[in-house]
């Protein structure tokens, strides 16, 4: 069927009240999100830093001109305080047993004013949460004007390596009685500014304790003190060989009489990698060392403190204990050297006392053997291997007669004298013993003797 042609209906012109939306913005009946009225602002309170572009004078920068003066310039903002100084690039380098302190405020953004704000600000690391601030040491603000500003200084000993995060948390009531809350982030990292390597040596009846103090950071440190701590079990010995500055006895003597532990002259600066090495003592109170013994696992701490380029103080411990290592696994019986003559002369018999301890809670029957050849530097001249009982965690003494046919230095190894049980247990001693093997000298002539006379031929 014929008729007219089908029409295309027209489209409406725009509403030029609704302006077409932009891109990003939420869809229409979309809710808009308010910025929160409540702000803060954190800022590390540190030390300058040193400057290392062209040194100046003053608080400018230097510059020659062509006639040979020298122009005073205006330092830009962005630089640096001064020609040595230097502001802090952010949060800057934190380091483990610095103090961290930071300045924090709160800004009220909007034009309204807010009532009963409670701030509270904590530090939260790998294990735990430390409050910073909170209501007991800060009180609740009745009345937060618009534009007004609340200050605060919180510093934290830093007590473990890894990221940080300091919680900055406000509850407030706005205009319509509603209780709001907000919270912040700032995250940072702290490092370890100094690797410390111990390592452990038994010998004879002391535990020597050597420690590696390494700097790990970029700048150098200053060490103040390094002292180690023994456990009520021990007594300490320092080894450490550092001379005091010249004048400076009787002040070193005070100091080692209230126990200070305090560094002189060049070993106190560490440079970015270096390493310091520091050796102690210790002997067990009980003159007999057993690792066996549990009272004895701990050792001390070693306790260091330093201070940085402008001062920061610092300070760390770190704990030592026999299980750390491995060790011989202890024996029943313990024949450890008593009694040793420092020097004997050659072909005269000498004693050495032994001491011998059952750790064990049964009675154990021993008998003396010594295994020295015959044909050695060193032999036995009849020791008693008579057997003998000892008790339950008893002692006795025992002595092993010997005697030296070669002079110069010798040595009684663990495995030459040894207690042997009826069971057949063999038990050899804990440490070998060196002994100076001198030969007997021809007394020197007597001044008054007359010369002997030649026969008359």
């Amino acid at each position: 069927p014929s008729g007219p042609p089908l029409q295309r209906p027209a489209m409406p012109p725009p509403n030029p009240a609704v302006p077409a939306r932009p891109p990003g913005a939420p869809a229409s009946g979309a809710a808009e999100t308010k910025a929160e009225a409540l702000a803060f602002k954190v800022m590390r309170l540190n030390r300058p830093m040193f400057h290392t572009s062209t040194p100046g004078v003053g608080l400018g920068l230097a510059t020659a001109t062509a006639n040979g003066s020298v122009e005073q310039q205006p330092i830009s903002p962005a630089m640096s305080t001064s020609d040595i100084l230097a502001f802090p690039p952010g949060f800057g380098n934190i380091y483990l047993g610095e103090t961290f302190t930071a300045y924090v405020s709160a800004f009220n953004s909007d034009v309204t004013e807010l009532r009963r704000l409670e701030i509270r600000i904590e530090l939260q690391s790998g294990t735990k949460r430390a409050p910073l601030l909170d209501h007991h040491t800060q009180d609740v603000i009745a009345s937060f004007g618009p534009k007004a500003q609340a200050d605060f200084v919180v510093e934290q000993e830093l007590k473990e390596p890894g990221v940080h995060i300091m919680i900055c948390i406000a509850s407030y009531l706005d205009t319509n009685n509603i209780e709001k809350k907000v919270k912040q982030y700032f995250k940072f990292n702290v490092h370890k500014p100094l690797s410390v390597t111990t390592k452990l040596h038994l010998l004879h009846r002391s535990v020597f304790l050597e420690n590696q103090i390494q700097n790990v950071t970029k700048a150098p440190l200053f060490l103040h003190a390094i002292k180690f701590e023994p456990h009520a079990n021990y007594i300490r010995t320092d080894l450490n060989d550092l001379q005091p500055p010249q004048g400076a006895e009787e002040e070193r003597e005070q100091e080692d009489e209230e126990g200070s532990d305090n560094l002189f002259g060049l070993e106190t600066m560490l440079r970015a990698g270096d390493v310091r090495q520091f050796l102690y003592q210790l002997t067990p109170k009980d003159p007999l060392l057993s690792p066996s013994d549990k009272g004895l696992e701990e050792l001390g701490r070693l306790e260091m403190s330093w201070k940085c380029a402008m001062g920061e103080a610092g300070r760390l411990h770190s704990l030592v204990n026999l299980q750390q290592w491995k060790l011989a696994p202890p024996q029943d019986i313990i024949v450890a050297p008593h009694r040793v003559p420092q020097a004997v002369q050659l072909e005269t018999p000498f004693t050495i006392l032994l001491r011998v301890l059952n750790t064990s809670p049964v009675p154990v029957t021993l008998s003396l053997h010594v295994g020295l050849d015959l044909t050695g530097a060193l032999v036995d001249c009849g020791c008693d291997n008579a057997p003998f009982t000892l008790p339950p965690r008893g002692e006795t003494k025992v002595k092993a007669e010997l005697m030296a046919l070669v002079p110069g230095l010798r040595a009684v190894n663990t495995h030459d004298i040894a207690l042997i049980e009826e069971g057949g247990a063999r038990y050899g001693l804990s440490s070998a013993i060196h002994l100076l093997v001198s030969s007997p000298q021809e007394p020197p002539p007597s001044p008054h003797s007359s010369p002997t006379k030649a026969p008359p031929s």
